[in-house]
């Protein structure tokens, strides 16, 4: 395992199959702020709880702004013949968490466009992803933010006042 990606270095590209089994990547979205949280089972909450707030503020603060959201769900302690089952519930979790998503913008009077915010939920079964990114697990969430293939910031748990400090990022990202 490497160190840790850190403001100023370059995103790995990635090829992953999402929850539905669709297969994707990371490149050709230049245009996109993107957005890189790992969480396991434990950690995941946490995440979930500022991710909210701040992607609603920050979709109200920029109509219009592309995102690529990408959730990583630390997997790799699930034995693989355990996969089966841990799978219809993560589909569950999406179902749950982009009905909540449309629901909160419909709810603050924002147009939620699919083009404009991509969700990608990404299983790690095996920890490769994590390790692209210099992650051991995701016991604590972590949070990347990259413009065109950049890291500009990472946000954790111990990030005093964590939605204002991503949201002002994506203020200063949106003016350059």
């Amino acid at each position: 395992m490497g160190t840790m990606l850190k403001t100023g270095d370059k995103v790995p590209a990635l090829k992953f199959k999402d929850i539905t089994g669709r297969e994707g990547s990371n490149t050709g979205l230049e245009e996109y702020i993107s957005v890189y949280s790992f969480a396991d089972r434990k950690s995941s909450k946490a995440l979930m709880n500022w991710m909210e707030d701040a992607q609603m503020r920050v979709a109200q603060a920029h109509p219009g702004l592309k995102l690529a959201l990408y959730s990583v769900a630390d997997l790799a302690i699930v034995p693989s013949k355990f996969s089966g089952m841990v799978r219809p519930i993560l589909e569950k979790i999406n179902d749950y968490a982009m009905k909540k998503l449309r629901k909160n913008y419909a709810k603050k009077g924002i147009n939620y466009d699919s083009l404009e915010i991509r969700f990608f939920m990404i299983p790690d079964w095996s920890g490769e992803i994590l390790k692209a990114f210099g992650l051991r697990d995701a016991k604590e969430f972590r949070t990347f933010v990259a413009k065109r293939d950049e890291i500009v910031g990472v946000f954790d748990s111990r990030t005093p006042r964590i939605v204002d400090a991503f949201c002002e990022l994506c203020d200063r990202i949106t003016k350059e």
